[in-house]
């Protein structure tokens, strides 16, 4: 019987190897099962890194191309005369530092394009001060001379008809007078000699131009000041250079102006100073400030224009301040207000700096916006 039996059983495990090499399984040791489907796991993780790598490359891709055509958009916007036009940045990337390249691009034009007019304005203005001048100045001779001649040939005689006739010769020379400072005033205004900038120290020049204060005597006295009256004047040049590129001369007639309108405001005290702690590192700044009444806020949006004044009609031409702006312009540089001084009035002449912080082109105010 188990003679018979042995037989059996070995056809039947015969049997069960056949039927599973006719179905394609393989009866293999569970350690080798094991590393079957270990290989298979490699298998699906790779396919599946790929995959996604494929996804995220090309939703990189479909990023930086939208962030190419928006530049590309913006560039044509810009070249149409939009000179508004900005990008945001959305990552830092070398695409992100074109669009930042860009707009620091555009807010250089936008400066130069206001600067350049600002130019135009002040050159228009320039020429119309050349024909006034002229003009003016042409009968002014006649006008003085006529007078005189009429008081020299009124042979006397009637006291009331002399106090008058010295009375009208009075006011007439005065008047012929007042109208020479303005000729002298319009000429100097239209003949602004060109900037011939050349590197100095800003502390430097600071230091020089308080060696002396005639610049204050002569602002008192046409303010109708004694000597004894002048305002006090500090010069302060501060710890280190200030490197930047000037024409002395003209600068220091702005700064002249500056202190010259502080003086006949009636300031008691005026302080010139180099400031090098700047929000912008590609400039500096060189203030002039006073204790005076300060000026009005409905003026300050005025007082760069062309023969705008608050002085009284024989005290001012309107001239000076924007004889200052031309001069800070053509320097690259500019003149604000700065509102927040509530005490007196605070006037910054920006300047770029000239060593290697200084990013080549005009420089750009911080104030510029409360001119």
């Amino acid at each position: 019987m188990s003679d018979a039996a042995s037989p059996a059983r070995s056809s039947a495990g015969l049997s069960a190897r056949v039927v599973a090499a006719v179905l394609g399984l393989s009866v293999l040791p569970s350690a080798a099962l094991v590393a079957t489907q270990g290989a298979a796991w490699s298998t699906v993780a790779v396919a599946f890194s790929a995959l996604s790598a494929a996804a995220v490359a090309r939703w990189l891709c479909r990023d930086t191309t939208e962030r190419v055509a928006l530049l590309e958009r913006a560039l044509a916007r810009a070249g149409d005369g939009d000179f508004a036009v900005r990008v945001r940045p959305r990552g830092g990337d070398e695409v992100d530092a074109a669009l930042s390249a860009f707009n620091t691009m555009m807010d250089r034009v936008d400066l130069l394009r206001e600067r350049s007019e600002e130019l135009e304005r002040i050159s228009a203005w320039q020429e119309f001060a050349r024909t006034l001048a002229h003009e003016i100045k042409n009968p002014l001779t006649p006008i003085q001379l006529a007078m005189q001649e009429v008081a020299r040939r009124y042979p006397g005689g009637d006291e009331s008809f002399a106090k008058t006739l010295a009375t009208a010769r009075e006011v007439i020379e005065e008047e012929v007078e007042t109208l020479r400072r303005l000729v002298s005033a319009f000429s100097e205004f239209a003949r602004l000699p060109e900037v011939r900038a050349v590197p100095a120290d800003l502390a430097e020049f600071v230091r020089d131009a308080g060696e002396g204060d005639a610049i204050v005597r002569d602002g008192s006295k046409a303010a109708g000041a004694s000597d004894d009256a002048a305002p006090r004047v500090q010069w302060i040049a501060g710890e280190g250079a200030a490197p930047v590129r000037i024409d002395r001369i003209l600068l220091r007639r702005a700064v002249d102006n500056l202190v010259r309108n502080a003086a006949q405001a009636g300031a008691k005290n005026i302080v010139v100073r180099v400031e090098r702690s700047t929000p912008s590192k590609s400039e500096v700044w060189l203030v002039v400030e006073d204790d005076g009444p300060g000026i009005e806020p409905s003026s300050r949006a005025k007082v760069f224009e062309p023969y705008f004044t608050t002085k009284s009609s024989s005290g001012g031409t309107g001239l000076g301040l924007p004889i200052v702006r031309k001069i800070a312009l053509d320097h690259d540089g500019d003149v604000v207000i700065d509102e927040t001084h509530t005490k007196g009035a605070r006037f910054i002449i920006a300047l770029p700096r000239s060593d290697e912080t200084r990013r080549s082109g005009p420089t750009f105010v911080t104030l510029r916006a409360k001119r």
